[in-house]
Formats: structure tokens, C-alpha cells, sequence
């Protein structure tokens, strides 16, 4: 640690060993200052590394919050670009329609009316033939003022669907939209398609007929089809890409209906408890052999799909693997 080294004494006499005893003891008093002395020194360089450390974890931090807030912007941005996406779907197709059949109106009827109208005034037609030709005319005029209503409904049905979704207003039964209420399912569980999410590749497909409008609470639907997809995300197989496949459409058998599919490629439901899973507080994933809905999820759909909208919810078999969904609920709007 340190030496204490004696020179010769001025008055050139022996050291005593009462001498050696007390130099001694300076020695280790010298060695203890010593110590402290590097302790003191090592603190000085450990305190200098921290604050260095320190400074660097705060850019670092203040780093992480910028992407963050980067990445919760993309997020919405991305959100928000399919929803707009979609919305855009659903509002062209009918404004299309009915600035077609409103030009129609005015270039070809109204206008031919007038003709008419002139005409007879001016060749003195009879009033029989008169009265025959107008009714043609407002016939026309009548039939493309309905599709021009009912085209202008789904309009205001998909703005409504938007504006309630912003508004998280599902207390009351209403015409819902489907594309868009998909679309909030996969915002509201964080799902996009071909998204990796949570570290299991999953792929997301929807076929959904356009401009198909139901009936039926917007919270209480989303919260039936965020439970499947749920459900189907935990069903798949470790190191598999898993695919979750929805489509949406007219139901052939019930013209009031809307079928709806929801399918996997899970390990899907063994045929010895298809019958239990809408049971509650049936649950198989203590033991991690099957799929089940918590015990909660799939009777709460079942009473949400039949008890308060009177629709169906059943499982089919699936052909290869996973678990197919069929849901039939209300229509809203009479499709064109």
C-alpha cells in the first residue's frame, strides 16, 4: 500500500524500539490515509462515469420517447389511412350510382318532359295520349329518385357508422356498415393485415361485400369479433404463420340476412368438446391441449349474436385445419 521509509537520525543515535513501535504506528496510520485517499479518488472517477452514463441514458431516453411518438403517429396514421380507405369504398360505389342516375334525371327525363310538354301544348295532342306519356316519364323519374334515396342511405349509413365509432355509442340498435365495423375490430386489437404481431406472424384477409349494411349494436358486435379474432391468434401453432380469413356477404338462404364466416388455420376445437365451448365458464386452456374462448368469450357471443340481435352463430367443420365460424345477422338497408 505505501513505505515508510526511516532515514539516519541527526543525532546520528540508534533507533530504540520505542522508536521502531511508534513509527509503526504511523506506518498503518499512513496506510489507512492512503486508502481513503484512493477510495476517495475511485468515488471522484465512479461519480464522473455515472453522470457520463447518466447523461447518455437521458439522450437515449429521450431518443426512445421520439420514436415512440413517431411510431404511435404511424400507428394512427395507418389506422386512420384504412379506415379512410375503406370509408372511401364504401361512399364511392353509391355516389357514383346516384350522380349517374341524377344526371339521367336531368339530361334525359326532365328535359324530355319539357319537350313534351311544349309539344303537346303546340300540335294540340289528345289529353289521352298526353296523360299516357307523362306517366311513363314520372314512372322513370320515380324509379331513379328511389335508387337515388336508397343509394344517398348507404351514405349516411357509412358516415354514421364512422361518426359512432369515434363516439364509442353503442347503446342503441342501428344500420352498421361491416366494412367499417371490421376495420374497427382489427384497430381496436391492434391487428393489420400481414402485420406481425406480438412476435407471431399473422395474416389477416377480408372478402367483404361492398356497401353490405347490418343491424345491430357497434360495441357489443365489435366486441364479438375482436373475441374471435383473439381466439384465433392464440390458437396458432408455435413457428406457424398464422392466417385469419373473414368474408361477408348476402346470405343465399335468407334474403333478410347477412352470412358471416370467420375462419383459421389454428389447431382448431376437438369434435369431443364442439358442443361445450358456448358453455360458460368452460375453459380447456389450464391444460394447453385446446383452444377455448376463457370460459367467458364464446358464451357472451353466442347470447350478444342471438339472444339480442336474433341472428346464428355456429361452428362448421373446417375441411383441413383450424375453426370456421358462421354468424347470420340482421340486415339493415335492402341491398340494391
Amino acid at each position: 500500500m505505501n513505505i515508510l521509509v526511516l532515514g539516519r537520525k541527526k543525532s546520528h543515535e540508534a533507533y530504540t524500539n520505542e522508536d521502531i513501535n511508534i513509527f509503526a504506528t504511523l506506518a498503518h496510520q499512513s496506510q489507512a490515509a492512503v486508502q481513503n485517499a484512493r477510495l476517495y479518488d475511485e468515488a471522484i472517477t465512479r461519480k464522473r462515469e455515472l453522470e457520463t452514463i447518466n447523461l447518455e441514458l437521458e439522450r437515449a431516453n429521450q431518443k426512445l420517447q421520439e420514436t415512440q411518438t413517431r411510431l404511435v403517429l404511424a400507428q394512427k396514421k395507418a389506422v386512420l389511412d384504412g379506415i379512410a380507405m375503406a370509408m372511401g369504398h364504401e361512399i364511392n360505389n353509391p355516389l357514383a350510382i346516384l350522380l349517374a342516375r341524377i344526371e339521367k334525371i336531368q339530361k334525359e327525363d326532365i328535359r324530355e318532359l319539357k319537350q313534351m310538354i311544349f309539344e303537346s301544348w303546340k300540335l294540340g295532342k289528345d289529353e289521352s295520349d298526353i296523360a299516357l306519356n307523362f306517366k311513363e316519364i314520372f314512372k322513370r323519374i320515380e324509379d331513379k329518385s328511389q335508387t337515388v334515396y336508397s343509394y344517398a342511405r348507404r351514405i349516411e349509413i357509412a358516415v354514421k357508422t364512422l361518426t359512432d365509432l369515434q363516439k364509442e355509442k353503442c347503446e342503441e340498435m342501428g344500420h352498421l356498415n361491416f366494412r367499417l365495423l371490421w376495420k374497427q375490430c382489427l384497430e381496436s386489437i391492434g391487428f393489420s393485415p400481414d402485420e406481425d404481431s406480438g412476435g407471431r406472424p399473422c395474416r389477416i384477409e377480408d372478402k367483404i361485400t361492398p356497401d353490405l349494411i347490418i343491424k345491430g349494436h357497434l360495441g357489443q358486435l365489435i366486441q364479438v369479433f375482436t373475441n374471435l379474432i383473439k381466439n384465433a391468434y392464440e390458437a396458432i401453432q408455435p413457428g406457424k404463420e398464422g392466417r385469419i380469413w373473414i368474408s361477408a356477404r348476402k346470405d343465399k338462404e335468407n334474403s333478410a340476412m347477412a352470412r358471416i364466416e370467420f375462419s383459421d388455420n389454428g389447431h382448431g376445437i376437438h369434435p369431443s368438446i364442439k358442443d361445450r365451448i358456448w358453455e360458460q365458464d368452460f375453459s380447456t386452456k389450464a391444460n394447453g391441449t385446446q383452444r377455448d374462448a376463457r370460459g367467458q368469450g364464446l358464451y357472451i357471443c353466442k347470447n350478444i349474436i342471438e339472444s339480442i340481435h336474433q341472428g346464428q352463430i355456429a361452428v362448421k367443420d373446417a375441411k383441413q385445419e383450424g375453426t370456421i365460424f358462421v354468424i347470420k345477422l340482421p340486415l339493415g338497408e335492402k341491398m340494391c
